[in-house]
């Protein structure tokens, strides 16, 4: 794969889990307003797994960022 095509691909799963964690957060209302533990632990799960999952994308886009920049230097223009 490209590091462009990569990076399309974690932008788009950076947009995915922002979905993640709001609908974990509603679950976590939910759960909270009718005291059901098991829909806290549900809502506080998905949470952190977002934040997890969002961790290891904004890390991989970095990376390929720097490599992408890293093959840019040293690319030569030959006349």
């Amino acid at each position: 794969m490209m590091p462009d095509q990569i990076t399309e691909i974690a932008v788009f799963a950076k947009y995915i889990l922002i979905a993640l964690a709001s609908i974990g957060a509603i679950v976590l209302a939910f759960g909270i307003y009718h005291r059901k533990r098991q829909l806290i632990e549900r809502g506080g799960y998905m949470i952190i797994l977002s934040i997890v999952l969002g961790v290891c994308v904004y890390l991989i886009y970095e990376k390929t960022k720097q490599k992408s920049y890293e093959m840019l230097q040293n690319t030569y223009i030959s006349y």
